[in-house]
């Protein structure tokens, strides 16, 4: 009898049975968090490279294409348009030399390290989100199958809303930020070195390899881009109110201070890098109030896109006629001061929440209006790094759930309704997220979305409002004076008086940008393209001339150029400039088209046919290259093939009077044989 009540007993401390869940959630949760990170991004391997630096930095600069010395010294020496990017440049310049000039390389690399990221904040997750809401991480205990799952969730639910969240698709999708998704790598890295030191630290254990290591990686970070430069304070925060360290504030203060050297560094590097000629700045304007102003502006931004992410654009313009009065600028400032006091506040009680927001705030400060440059006010690829505690705060509210249903605080049906409103917010995001890596597609699919989000943009498709938005720009010249900011409100204002059809007036506008910064290739560019409206050749040509001088690789003055030549009669020199511009950028239909109609007057008609094809090729649904293809295959008596040229051209166009004739003409030669 008592030894059946022993074998009782010993079965009563046998451990609960494990669910399938709990056995295989170690690689169910990482497999689910890679496997629709990158499903999501998917869509966006088909883009191409965008009229949104793309260009400059890639399709009109080959100096980053490779890796030799040369290469390399270019890379660790250039401010090209402003920021300070080496290891973002060798990872570049090795896409290169992998794919060539083929943007579908450059797309894989930017999601895989995207990919790499989201499983990189599971693990961070998995080490922070122990100590949320509790004082000692052994708390989550080792040994109980069931903790350690909602653990995994709760990690797996913070790198989703970080990964898939449409705020992402910029960094990810857009060639030119694959300095977001480097800079992310490292700087996630260097946060979970940091995490092992403390903890290490915390139990007494030796920590200074990991310490170091961190520091290390911080640095890398900061060379693919100077994101997180204000990642010592963050650190801070955490080892006051997340890791409770035992150590003295001094010594605290003391191991950040490699950080801070670091991020200091950093910070004047990017300044210097913003004062690079070919940089937009126009954040100077209205002092220090405005700036804080917009500041404030900017952490709310973020965090209610995060809630709600939905008209996401490329562009978010700075309101050149708004002031730090402004509502949405008192309102932001009031709401930063609201939870700012509410985290303090419940910060014993709750202390993820401090961590997060204050996390969150001195990361997204750098680039939240009080030092950045650039025409836009916020923009979705600032969030990468500074929207990740957010996502964090997120997983601690799912440990913070758990413990209210063990201890009773929520019912198990209550929290299957969360839990289910948890996986369809998640798949929503998800949803978002691919639709909106279609807006990156391609550059028209692009600057369409912006024109339909901001009212800035639709100015350069004209409209009713014209004459309105028109008079509010030029009362904004007056306002500048001849600030730095000047040239760029009159590129824009130029735009929209061309668009409108104000040549002169726009060439006037154009005239006094170019005075404000003479060494501004793009304005002269446009001021030349308004001189080609008015057929004044002459002065386009000597203003085109000065803008490839000064950016030998731009493509856009190469075409225009050959435009210029061609008026003047002076072919060869026009075929040369178009050859110039399609060697910069390849894409370029219609270079290969104007060209193809100057070889065709010249009569050299297989060299034209290329060309046409070559147009045709990289834009199907160009009716007039099928056209002139046909007209060039005729002459050369290859009326068949003409015939399917025409046809082609009217399937695109059926109301093209020359294609028709010419199909008429075509069948007719081919009838009378």
């Amino acid at each position: 009898m008592a030894r059946r009540q022993r074998g009782a007993a010993a079965r009563s401390q046998q451990a609960p049975r494990r669910s399938f869940f709990d056995r295989s959630s170690a690689w169910l949760v990482p497999a689910i968090i890679l496997g629709a990170t990158f499903l999501t991004f998917l869509p966006g391997l088909s883009g191409g490279f965008v009229t949104w630096d793309d260009d400059r930095n890639f399709l009109m600069n080959d100096a980053y294409r490779g890796l030799g010395p040369d290469k390399l010294r270019w890379m660790f020496t250039t401010f090209h348009l402003g920021p300070y990017q080496p290891l973002s440049w060798m990872s570049l310049g090795l896409d290169y030399v992998l794919y060539g000039m083929d943007p579908y390389g450059y797309h894989v690399t930017s999601l895989l390290i995207h990919v790499v990221n989201a499983w990189l904040v599971y693990v961070l997750a998995l080490k922070l989100l122990q100590y949320a809401g509790s004082k000692d991480p052994a708390s989550t205990s080792k040994s109980d199958p069931a903790s350690i799952s909602t653990l995994r969730i709760a990690a797996g639910v913070a790198a989703l809303l970080f990964a898939i969240h449409p705020l992402r698709v910029e960094s990810v999708s857009w060639v030119t930020e694959r300095r977001d998704v480097l800079s992310g790598l490292f700087a996630i890295l260097a946060m979970i070195a940091y995490t092992d030191a403390a903890e290490r630290s915390r139990r007494d254990q030796p920590a200074s390899k990991w310490y170091w290591l961190s520091v290390v990686l911080y640095g890398l970070s900061l060379l693919a881009k100077a994101t997180a430069m204000a990642l010592a304070p963050a650190l801070l925060v955490m080892d006051l109110w997340l890791f409770q360290r035992r150590a003295s504030l001094r010594r605290l203060l003391l191991e950040k201070i490699p950080f801070l050297a670091l991020g200091v560094a950093a910070a004047i590097v990017a300044a210097i890098g913003q004062r690079t000629p070919d940089v937009i700045a126009t954040m100077d304007r209205g002092g220090p109030l405005q700036r804080i102003a917009r500041a404030f502006y900017g952490l709310i931004f973020y965090v209610w896109k995060t809630v709600w992410p939905v008209d996401l654009s490329n562009l978010y313009e700075v309101p050149f006629r708004a002031n730090a009065f402004d509502w949405h600028f008192i309102a932001s400032a009031l709401l930063v001061v609201a939870i700012t006091v509410a985290t303090f506040v419940l910060r014993r009680r709750w202390p993820a929440l401090l961590v997060a927001w204050a996390g969150y705030a001195v990361v997204v400060l750098p680039v939240s209006g009080i030092a950045h440059g650039g025409g836009q006010i916020v923009a979705d690829r600032y969030s990468y790094l500074p929207c990740l505690a957010l996502a964090l705060l997120a997983g601690a509210g799912v440990i913070a759930c758990a413990r209210a249903v063990r201890e009773g605080r929520l019912n198990a049906g209550r929290a299957r309704v969360l839990a289910a409103a948890v996986a369809a917010i998640l798949v929503t995001l998800a949803v978002m997220a691919s639709i909106q890596t279609r807006v990156w597609q391609n550059s028209v699919v692009l600057w369409e979305h912006a024109y339909q989000l901001h009212p800035l943009e639709q100015l350069r498709r004209g409209g009713p409002a014209n004459d309105e938005k028109v008079r509010q720009y030029e009362d904004t010249l007056r306002q500048l004076g001849n600030q730095s900011a000047y040239w760029a409100t009159a590129y824009n204002l130029g735009g929209v008086l061309r668009a409108a059809g104000r040549i002169e007036e726009a060439s006037a506008v154009y005239e006094r940008g170019a005075e404000v910064n003479p060494a501004n290739a793009d304005i002269r560019n446009s001021w030349a393209a308004a001189l080609i409206d008015l057929k004044r050749y002459d002065e386009a040509a000597l203003l085109l001339e000065d803008a490839i001088r000064l950016e030998p690789g731009y493509a856009k003055a190469h075409f225009n150029l050959g435009i210029v030549r061609s008026a003047q009669g002076r072919r060869e020199e026009a075929i040369a400039a178009y050859r110039q511009s399609i060697a910069l950028e390849p894409a370029g239909a219609e270079a290969h088209y104007n060209m193809g109609v100057i070889l065709a007057d010249l009569n050299r008609l297989d060299e034209a046919a290329d060309a046409y094809r070559r147009a045709i090729a990289n834009r199907p649904d160009h009716a007039e290259a099928y056209n002139n293809l046909g007209v060039a295959l005729g002459r050369q008596g290859r009326t068949v093939e003409a015939i399917e040229a025409f046809r082609k051209s009217l399937s695109i166009n059926p109301r093209n009077p020359s294609a028709e004739k010419n199909l008429a003409q075509a069948l007719a030669i081919r009838g009378g044989r």
